[in-house]
């Protein structure tokens, strides 16, 4: 799914300049400045329609001028990042799972056994070994237990779930909203049932109300995270970022360090957690 940029924005008025978005994650300061996350990224227009970037101060005080790049980004796959995302993340580590079950029931029996017990053990569970898989009882899904790190691109890492084979299996994929907020524990109004009314049903960027703030930074049950314990995490809780898209150029994510939904810019550097149906 590629994100498409579009000159025509409802809430931009191009004039001379560059004109920022209002921040995708924060309020308006008492001071009526406006705060946000040091170092976050929210798209603006450039004069002549184009597209550029803000970026969050390092003091968190508000967002910088716009930055109108008049490099279109060759990049063929869309991956405005250039890199070609060869993390295939192909699981080397040979758990082919060898219960070969030399079992051939040799049983002569040639009164064809009804059961045609052919005994050919399966093994549907993958691998049943593999750590870097946990099935989460609770909604059905089996999910990546160590995400991405460093973060990536929206569309590199719809890429990177596609691509992935994993414990045995090959039908990974980047969640939805809804299936993201599955995961959330410990903050009420965001997790699944939650007040806040942004998920599967609701993926417009104005879906996203006051009940989608999340938690106190840090007040999770999982070592200050809003997630299971049987997930992990490349240094400490972080963004990840779902496949829903939020207005055209957007994308929604959950911050698992608030317990937080929110949509963010594709260009951002956010984790990808990837979740299959299973069995």
């Amino acid at each position: 799914m590629r994100i498409v940029k579009t000159t025509s924005i409802a809430v931009l008025v191009s004039l001379a300049g560059c004109w920022s978005l209002p921040s995708l994650k924060e309020d308006a300061g008492a001071d009526g400045s406006e705060s946000c996350k040091p170092g976050f990224t929210i798209p603006c227009a450039c004069a002549g329609g184009g597209i550029g970037t803000q970026t969050c101060r390092p003091d968190g005080t508000g967002f910088g001028s716009c930055e109108c790049d008049t490099d279109t980004g060759a990049d063929a796959d869309g991956d405005a990042d250039g890199d070609s995302d060869t993390d295939a993340d192909s699981d080397t580590d040979g758990d082919t799972d060898g219960d070969t079950d030399s079992d051939a029931d040799t049983d002569t029996d040639t009164d064809a056994d009804a059961d045609s017990d052919t005994d050919a053990d399966s093994d549907t569970d993958g691998d049943a070994d593999c750590t870097e898989e946990w099935h989460d009882s609770t909604s059905g899904l089996f999910w990546q237990v160590t995400p991405s790190g460093g973060g990536m691109e929206w569309q590199s890492a719809v890429n990177h779930c596609n691509g992935l084979s994993l414990c045995g299996h090959d039908d990974w994929r980047l969640p939805t909203l809804s299936e993201l907020r599955s995961l959330i524990r410990g903050c009420a109004k965001t997790q699944t049932g939650g007040s806040c009314g942004a998920d599967d049903g609701c993926l417009d960027d104005s879906c996203m109300d006051t009940n989608c703030s999340g938690c106190s930074y840090g007040g999770g049950p999982n070592n200050g995270c809003y997630n299971p314990a049987e997930v992990k995490w490349v240094g400490y809780c972080a963004d990840c970022w779902s496949s829903s898209e939020a207005g055209g150029i957007s994308a929604w994510e959950v911050d698992f360090g608030e317990g937080q939904v929110t949509y963010g810019y594709p260009g951002n550097m956010l984790d990808a957690r990837c979740v299959r149906d299973g069995p």
